[in-house]
């Protein structure tokens, strides 16, 4: 029952951020972004529903319905979909991107996220490929991004 529960909310924050991020401007959604990116405060928001699913279980469900949503899933949506459900149940998430060239010279971006200070949904080998923006908040200054301390 408890997987189920969390299936469910993943499918529809699948499709909720798939939204966002098609439709509604940057503008209205950077600071959700951006506000996952600062260093996670300890919750008090553990819930007894979690203590039976670990942080690796809820990403690994979120996976399976990333693979087999009917709109597209990103690493970007997958993680603010993964943050959300990590955070709702008192687990402390990071947000990270990262970008690299690709031999074509192209500029490549990927996130991923830390739970707990440990990688949980995506492969080290991967991630190592990309240089961290370490202060996003820094990187967007001058952008037109007000971003408030969580």
């Amino acid at each position: 029952m408890h997987k189920l529960w969390v299936l469910y909310l993943a499918f529809w924050g699948f499709a909720k951020w798939n939204v966002l991020v098609r439709v509604v401007p940057f503008s209205y959604w950077r600071k959700r972004l951006l506000m996952r990116c600062l260093p996670y405060a300890t919750s008090t928001r553990k819930s007894t529903f979690v203590a039976k699913l670990s942080a690796q279980v809820i990403v690994d469900l979120s996976e399976k319905v990333a693979r087999h949503h009917p709109m597209h899933t990103n690493c970007l949506r997958r993680c603010m979909v993964q943050y959300e459900l990590l955070d709702r149940y008192g687990y402390p998430v990071q947000l990270h991107i990262g970008v690299r060239f690709t031999p074509e010279k192209k500029l490549q971006a990927h996130s991923w996220l830390l739970c707990e200070g440990l990688l949980i949904n995506d492969a080290p080998e991967i991630v190592s490929t990309y240089t961290e923006i370490e202060d996003v908040r820094t990187f967007f200054a001058g952008k037109g991004v007000e971003v408030m301390e969580k």
